[in-house]
């Protein structure tokens, strides 16, 4: 999803992707395509912070570094899995959430705890799979408009 996905933003609307964060699969690390800048398992949480101050949009799941993301006024586009987004939100952008749409059927369904059950235990959570490609554009799609819209009204 985060190849296709990163295609599209550097395609649709000229955004560079950087991948932050620490990850212990070396395989999937190593994968990442040469569009998207990784910087995955390089930078102290004090650097990342610095880059993300810089960035135009934070997109990722719930982590530190969306919530810290929203507390640098970034904007910001949250993606949960089985997470409840009305326990846990990005503080200033409670309205830019993407929730995996889990049915009835998914292990994930009905979990009353912040994460999958300890037998789904997998990176990424298998409801993250839910979310698709074109609900992150759009709603990056509807923020570039409002930014862009709110920026001719200051001119």
């Amino acid at each position: 999803m985060i190849i296709v996905f990163a295609s599209r933003l550097r395609k649709e609307y000229n955004i560079k992707t950087i991948a932050l964060g620490k990850y212990d699969n070396k395989r999937l690390v190593n994968s990442i395509s040469p569009t998207i800048i990784s910087l995955i398992n390089q930078t102290t949480l004090k650097q990342a912070i610095s880059l993300i101050s810089r960035c135009q949009f934070f997109i990722g799941p719930d982590s530190n570094l969306l919530h810290i993301a929203s507390c640098l006024n970034v904007e910001t586009i949250g993606l949960y899995g089985p997470t409840p987004k009305d326990y846990v939100y990005p503080y200033f952008h409670r309205e830019n959430i993407i929730q995996a749409k889990l049915n009835i059927n998914d292990e994930c369904w009905g979990v009353d705890k912040l994460r999958c059950p300890p037998s789904l235990y997998q990176t990424p959570c298998l409801s993250m799979k839910k979310i698709r490609v074109d609900e992150v554009i759009s709603k990056v799609a509807k923020k570039l408009i409002k930014t862009r819209h709110s920026k001719s009204m200051h001119a």
